[in-house]
């Protein structure tokens, strides 16, 4: 059974949990965007080898990072005052990390995993053809997108911007 409130020492504990999974979750988005940005592959291993280092990322540091961030913040709601739904921006940062984990799940690991598999199937010395440009194109969106929705997140945090919710 959880306290109904922590002591200013678990909280401590906690806000340090919290920014290490936002850590994870900030760096993990941003190394992605730079991978995407500055890897360009020609080839079918090289296509590989890019799209299994995207899909150890987000399965390794990004997916955990939001997964914590969403416990712990859990955490924050239920044993602090700050509570659930006691504030505006809150109530946004919940949509946002609910929305971020929904969409990695069901949309972002599949797809990340198909052009693994994909990149597989081709022979490894196999020129990729200029078309292919789409799918980078379609990574560095879905990343850099990621990565502004932890800015979002990150700005709603330090400033607060909303009061309480009426």
């Amino acid at each position: 059974m959880l306290p109904r409130q922590l002591s200013a020492g678990q909280r401590k504990y906690l806000r340090l949990a919290h920014l290490l999974f936002a850590s994870l979750w900030g760096g993990g988005a941003t190394s992605m965007v730079l991978i995407v940005c500055l890897f360009h592959p020609q080839t079918a291993h090289e296509l590989l080898v890019y799209s299994s280092i995207l899909f150890y990322i987000d399965f390794l540091i990004v997916g955990p990072g939001a997964g914590g961030c969403f416990i712990t913040g859990f955490l924050y709601a239920r044993c602090t005052p700050w509570g659930f739904f006691k504030y505006n921006w809150i109530v946004a940062k919940w949509c946002a990390n609910v929305g971020f984990i929904l969409f990695g799940l069901l949309w972002f690991v599949p797809s990340l995993e198909s052009a693994v598999t994909a990149a597989r199937a081709l022979p490894m010395e196999f020129p990729l053809a200029p078309e292919s440009i789409g799918t980078n194109i379609w990574h560095l969106v879905q990343n850099l997108g990621t990565a502004l929705l932890f800015a979002g997140v990150l700005a709603l945090s330090v400033f607060k911007p909303w009061g309480k919710t009426p």
